[in-house]
């Protein structure tokens, strides 16, 4: 085993070795091409602030002749600019590109050093290594020596050679500004026949000439300002100024030229249906199709060379199948060949994995897209897969696609680009419990989560990548800032449902041993929706006038409940924000014991407009207030022990006034009645205010000892009220106090009042009724202040139909009349 591994890291080294010598020996020196017209440069800048300045970018292309020239010179300013700039590089293609170097000068007051190319080291580039995609780029580097501030570095370099997949197509662009300030930039782009422009972000447009059949459009800028990139943005958002040429029609030239480049020999395709048929049906059902997807996406290993032609150019599929790699290309193409001999209607689709917003507003060319996936039709119905998407899940109808909007169909006919129809927003539902063992105690937390479409493929991928152990240090990790010291209990992860409705299950189980946190006497619990907090895309930053980008389409549903340890006082919240980017509503609800939140945030759009941002960053200000919510209780106050003054001095005041009403209804207020020889008993309907005024002190009694329980009479719960509520919630508690001990008085004295017969009664039990209506209004409009509760609720609305019910009865009844005729000494007048 040692001597294979030795083996194969000598031909990885003999390979490298190849491939420099190949490549060192397609650099060489030379003069400047007869076609490049000679630009000068000042020295004068008056920029000296940043480590170095760029004098000049000097860009030439002749397409006729397929040579790209590079002229620049840098001035370095300070030690960081020695450090950063010392350094010439450029990349190109040993497969069909050789570079010729002009000149390397230092430029030193006076003196002219030039500098050797002697020193160029060539690396083998690969940038999109971590994709497992290897293109076959050569870097060229030189790292100059005894370079020293004030120093102005000069090169210039021609590359020879267009990608010879392009065949006699043309296209290029170029940038007008740059990161930081330039002095002079000359551009100029040679061809032989006219071409297509389109200018962004007002570029300059061109100077044009045609002399002899050779067109030449030239742009030269001075004192270029540099310009500041928003990570806030999204990437399809050009911040610079830029100019695209192409000599393609339209979007059909696309097609046709990439149409031969994804087709098959027939023998290829034979022995590709021979080799799959015995892995998949080769029918048009839903379940053999989603076979022939999984099998691409999940078989054929994600892997690329695409140097040269086949950076554009998918392999032979015959052969990606038997090597079982390839990249989105060979996938794409393998994979339809495989659909349409299902007889499924399928095709490659181009697409830009960021830039779909855009594409329909850029020239025609191949290099505006950077991704290959595959679209089939269905029972009438447009279907897109990625076949790079390994882990996916779901059936048919649960087909998830990145949400790339936009794309080019490779199919004959095909002259525009076509709309990726997005399959369903994906969800993220959570359910979570959080049971407090005591006050300044412990806690249980338990955690599902529900991942559907898009969020359960990205998770699949995750955990078939991550170990049980890893997964379970990234939850705890995730938890730990709101939670110090969470401990993890138990991690479950159920994926049942992949292949139906694609949905992968969290089911998660911590323990908080201390969950309180204690400063100052005060106890406190912090409730966080950190899953919330981790999708928002937010920027507390000064707003600029550039889209936002808020992230991909998703739907996120929270409902988490908290169970206290014992009764608190908490008022109700709800809160809605509708806007065109995104839904959200928040409520906050308590009973029982059990502190309740809901969240919901639906994200509709992936980019808020420019003139919408400002507006929107304040909508996702108010989310993120919403995230946390604390409760506490003051450990201090409640240790606090003595008599409640305040409850009894409430209990006197209502003892007295309740007496006081009593005393002037019984003495006072008596009435003449009607003349009634035959006074009558009661009965008939007066039987239900009857059994109405039995029971009312029994009712009131029975809340009078309910608010003794909840500690309405010890000493510190009033203490808690005088330290932790305004005046008018202390005043709001002890007037309605009082006026229940009065109305229980009061009740006491109507009842024997009634039963007596007495000629006052009906007066009074109108008065009862509505101050009865009118007193639960009250109360519930303060409450609705206080606790931003509804004012109209059931004791409101049954309040008001008791009054309208028996106020009239008691005054216009003929029984109420010959009922209640007595007077105070018991005579009838």
């Amino acid at each position: 085993m040692k001597f294979l591994t030795h083996l194969l890291v000598s031909l990885q080294c003999l390979l490298f070795a190849t491939g420099a010598c190949w490549s060192q020996s397609q650099v060489k020196k030379g003069g400047i091409p007869d076609w490049v017209e000679s630009i000068n440069f000042s020295t004068e800048f008056e920029d000296d602030e940043s480590p170095f300045n760029y004098l000049l970018v000097d860009q030439q292309q002749n397409a006729i002749l397929e040579e790209k020239y590079s002229h620049y010179v840098i001035r370095i300013n300070n030690p960081e600019g020695v450090q950063r700039m010392s350094s010439i590089s450029f990349d190109y293609d040993p497969s069909y590109q050789s570079v010729t170097i002009h000149n390397i000068v230092v430029h030193r007051k006076d003196e002219k050093i030039d500098k050797s190319i002697a020193n160029f080291k060539f690396l083998q580039r690969e940038t999109d290594l971590s994709r497992a995609l290897y293109d076959g780029s050569i870097s060229a580097n030189n790292e100059l020596d005894d370079i020293r501030s004030g120093d102005i570095i000069e090169y210039a370099y021609t590359i020879k050679g267009y990608n010879p997949v392009f065949g006699e197509h043309r296209f290029s662009q170029f940038y007008q500004d740059f990161s930081l300030p330039v002095q002079k930039i000359f551009q100029s782009y040679l061809i032989d026949e006219e071409v297509q422009i389109k200018y962004y972000n007002d570029a300059q447009e061109a100077l044009i000439t045609n002399e002899d059949g050779t067109w030449k459009y030239k742009w030269l800028i001075e004192n270029i300002e540099e310009v500041y990139e928003d990570y806030t943005s999204p990437l399809w958002y050009e911040f610079y100024k830029k100019v695209d040429i192409t000599n393609m029609s339209d979007w059909g030239d696309v097609v046709e030229w990439a149409l031969p480049l994804y087709e098959a020999e027939s023998k290829d395709i034979d022995r590709i249906k021979h080799e799959i048929n015995s892995e998949i049906p080769l029918d048009d059902s839903g379940s053999s199709i989603i076979q022939a997807i999984r099998y691409v996406q999940d078989e054929i290993r994600y892997l690329g060379f695409e140097e040269g032609i086949n950076a554009f150019k998918p392999h032979n599929p015959a052969k990606v199948l038997d090597q079982k790699f390839g990249d989105c290309k060979d996938k794409s193409l393998l994979l339809t060949i495989i659909l349409q001999e299902m007889g499924i209607d399928a095709s490659p689709l181009l697409v830009h994995t960021s830039k779909g917003e855009i594409l329909n507003e850029t020239l025609p060319s191949p290099l505006q897209f950077n991704h290959c996936i595959v679209t089939f039709k269905k029972d009438h119905k447009s279907y897109y897969v990625d076949p790079t998407a390994s882990n996916q899940g779901g059936d048919l109808q649960h087909l998830s696609a990145p949400d790339f909007k936009t794309g080019l169909l490779i199919k004959k006919g095909t002259t525009d680009l076509t709309e990726i129809r997005k399959a369903d927003i994906p969800t993220i539902v959570i359910n979570e419990t959080i049971e407090l063992d005591s006050i300044g105690g412990g806690a249980v937390y338990e955690v599902s989560t529900v991942y559907s479409g898009e969020q359960a493929d990205y998770q699949r991928s995750y955990i078939e990548s991550t170990s049980s152990s890893e997964i379970k240090k990234n939850l705890r990790s995730f938890y730990i800032n709101a939670y110090p010291e969470i401990e993890v209990t138990s991690v479950d992860i159920e994926d049942s449902l992949r292949f139906t409705e694609n949905k992968i299950v969290y089911h998660e189980r911590y323990n908080i041993p201390e969950a309180w946190s204690l400063e100052d006497g005060i106890y406190q619990f912090n409730f966080y929706s950190l899953a919330l907090n981790s999708i928002l895309n937010r920027d507390p930053q000064e707003v600029k006038n550039v889209p936002y980008d808020l992230g991909s389409k998703k739907e996120f549903i929270q409902s988490s409940k908290i169970i206290l340890p014992e009764e608190w006082n908490i008022e109700n919240e709800v809160r809605e924000i509708n806007n065109n980017n995104f839904d959200y509503r928040y409520a906050v609800s308590y009973k029982n014991e059990e502190l309740n939140f809901n969240y919901r945030y639906y994200l509709k759009n992936n980019t808020i407009p420019a003139h919408h941002v400002k507006n929107t960053l304040k909508d996702l200000k108010t989310i993120s207030d919403d995230l946390s919510y604390g409760i506490t209780f003051n450990k201090g106050i409640m240790d606090q022990t003595g008599f409640a003054w305040p409850a009894f001095l409430m209990t006197l005041l209502g003892l007295m006034l309740g007496l006081f009403l009593s005393y002037l209804m019984y003495f006072k207020f008596d009435p003449d009645s009607i003349n009634s020889k035959h006074p009558m008993s009661i009965g008939g309907w007066l039987l239900l205010p009857a059994i109405g005024l039995i029971t009312t002190p029994l009712i009131m009694i029975g809340d009078f000892i309910n608010y003794n329980s909840d500690g309405l009479y010890e000493y510190s719960t009033w203490a808690i009220l005088w330290h932790g509520s305004e005046y008018f919630v202390i005043s709001t508690v002890f007037i309605e106090g009082i006026i229940n001990v009065a109305l229980l008085i009061c009740s006491v004295t109507i009842a024997i009042l009634f039963f007596q017969g007495r000629t006052n009664v009906p007066k009074l039990m109108m008065g009862w009724y509505t101050f009865s209506f009118v007193f639960i209004f009250i109360d519930s409009a303060l409450g609705a202040l206080i606790e931003t509760s509804n004012i109209i609720n059931r004791d409101v609305v049954k309040s008001f139909f008791v009054c309208c019910i028996w106020v009239p009865y008691f005054y216009y009844s003929t029984r109420v009349k010959n009922t209640f005729v007595y007077k105070k000494d018991g005579s009838i007048t």
